[in-house]
């Protein structure tokens, strides 16, 4: 049960200058933006 007690309030985490953009990632690996039905194909079970 939550403890409505507590105040909660929403909170927007923003970063004006990224060190880096571009990940660097071990070979064979990627990044990918989702798309409906990837699902499907990545996590079967």
């Amino acid at each position: 049960m939550l403890d409505r007690t507590i105040p909660f309030y929403n909170t927007i985490l923003r970063c004006d200058c990224y060190q880096t953009k571009d990940a660097v990632l071990p070979e064979g690996y990627s990044v990918v933006t989702y798309q409906p039905g990837c699902e499907l194909f990545r996590c079967p079970v």
